[in-house]
């Protein structure tokens, strides 16, 4: 009879520690599960932060860095229109800066001629015929350098056509000015 009892209390002190490990398993580990994986979301959710704050730090790096070149180009123009209306007279290098312009719009230059000068008074002013071919931010991009970027220069006359490639033919003359000596 002892030994029925005796395995009685093995097999009930079997179930209570198999009963305790469900409960364990269930109460106990489960939540340490849930928590581990809402802490990897979290994780995950910090990691893609740190991924746009590092793209954006990148980014405005690069507006800094452009905003410095920029301030350079502009002391450049500054020098060379300080430069231009000391030479007004001399249209091979006023013809540089103006087709200088023009590049950096980023049109291409089909035509550029002289078209001659005058002197008005204290104003000495150079003529010049050009055509140029570009896309229409191109084009919308050199008419606001040569109408708002440079008091030095003025657009006379102009014509706009569109050519089959989609870009725009566009003819202009304009006029370069500065004070006589």
């Amino acid at each position: 009879m002892k030994s029925i009892k005796r395995s009685h209390v093995i097999i009930l002190l079997i179930l209570i520690l198999v009963f305790i490990f469900l409960i364990y398993l269930k109460y106990i580990r489960i939540i340490q599960i849930i928590k581990l994986h809402s802490l990897k979301m979290q994780i995950s959710q910090i990691e893609g932060k740190i991924d746009t704050y590092i793209i954006e730090f990148y980014r405005k790096l690069n507006t800094t860095s452009k905003i410095y070149s920029i301030k350079k180009e502009i002391l450049k123009n500054k020098l060379e229109m300080a430069n231009l209306l000391e030479n007004i007279k001399d249209k091979t290098y006023v013809s540089s800066v103006i087709k200088n312009i023009i590049f950096n719009s980023g049109v291409k230059i089909d035509e550029f001629n002289f078209s001659g000068f005058d002197v008005k008074g204290l104003r000495y002013n150079n003529h010049y015929s050009v055509k140029v071919t570009g896309q229409i931010y191109n084009i919308l991009k050199l008419l606001e350098n040569i109408e708002y970027e440079n008091e030095w220069l003025s657009l006379d006359s102009y014509s706009i056509s569109f050519n089959e490639n989609g870009l725009i033919n566009m003819s202009f003359n304009l006029t370069a000015y500065g004070r006589v000596k």
